[in-house]
C-alpha cells in the first residue's frame, strides 16, 4: 500500500534540489555554511532537520560527532543509507528534541526551518540543547527581498509556495526570525549582499536567505 506521508520539501525539490545526493562542496552557498559554522575535529554537532544527510555526512567525514534529525520518515531513510556509520540518525520534531541540554557544540539547521509553522519553538530548541559558548547557523529562505521582484523566476517561486503551503508572510520575515535568538549574540545578514555568495548554477535561479550566525551566551540563564 503507497504511504500517504506528504514530503513538503518534495514540492520544492526542483528550487533547491533537496532529493539529490550533492555534497556541499559543490556548491558555494553550502561551502560557506560550513565555514560560518567552523565546526572542528572531535566537535558534537546537530544537523537540525537533516534532509538526505550530506550536511551530517559531510562533517563526519571532518571528524565531528554527528546526530543528524528529520522529522520526515523518507529524508531519515535516505540519511541513513546515505551517512557513514558514525552519524547517529533519527527521526524527531524540531520543535521537541529528544536529547540532553547542553550537550552540542555547534548546531546546523540549513533549508528547513521555514516549513517549520512554530518556528520559534524550534530555536528554543536549538538554543536548549547549545552548550555554553557553542554556535548554531540557522537560515530562512527570503521571498521578499526587494531584488527579487525584478526577475519573473521570482514569481514563480512564490505561486509554487503557496500551493506548497511553505510561504510566510510579512511577519514571519527578517525582524521575526531574529527575535527567538534575543539570548545569543547573533548576526544576521542576507548572502546577496557580495556577489561572491550569490549562489548561481547556470540557469538555475536561488531566492536569497537569511543567514544567522549566534553564539550561545557564556552568562545565559539557563
Amino acid at each position: 500500500m503507497r504511504s500517504t506521508e506528504v514530503d513538503h520539501r518534495g514540492k520544492h525539490s526542483r528550487l533547491n534540489r533537496w532529493l539529490a545526493y550533492d555534497p556541499p562542496s559543490k556548491h558555494p552557498y553550502d561551502r560557506f555554511v560550513l565555514d560560518a559554522l567552523d565546526a572542528s575535529n572531535s566537535d558534537w554537532v546537530l544537523d537540525d532537520g537533516c534532509g538526505n544527510g550530506r550536511f551530517a555526512n559531510a562533517l563526519a567525514m571532518n571528524g565531528c560527532q554527528v546526530v543528524a534529525l528529520d522529522l520526515n520518515s523518507f529524508q531519515v531513510k535516505a540519511a541513513q543509507t546515505s551517512c557513514a556509520d558514525s552519524v547517529y540518525v533519527l527521526r524527531a520534531d524540531m520543535t521537541n528534541l529528544p536529547l540532553r541540554t547542553s550537550v552540542f557544540d555547534r548546531v546546523l539547521c540549513v533549508h528547513n526551518i521555514w516549513y517549520v509553522k512554530r518556528f520559534h519553538e524550534a530555536i528554543d530548541e536549538i538554543n536548549r540543547v547549545l552548550k555554553s559558548g557553542g554556535k548554531c547557523v540557522v537560515d530562512q529562505l527570503n521571498l521578499f527581498n526587494i531584488g527579487n521582484l525584478t526577475s519573473w523566476r521570482f514569481y514563480g517561486i512564490l505561486m509554487k509556495s503557496l500551493v506548497g503551503k511553505a510561504f510566510f508572510d510579512v511577519g514571519r520575515s527578517c525582524s521575526s526570525f531574529v527575535r527567538p535568538f534575543s539570548k545569543m549574540r547573533h548576526d544576521l545578514f542576507s548572502v546577496n549582499i557580495s556577489s561572491k555568495l550569490e549562489v548561481k548554477e547556470g540557469r538555475q535561479f536561488f531566492a536569497s536567505r537569511f543567514l544567522v550566525i549566534a553564539t550561545k551566551n557564556t552568562h545565559q540563564e539557563r
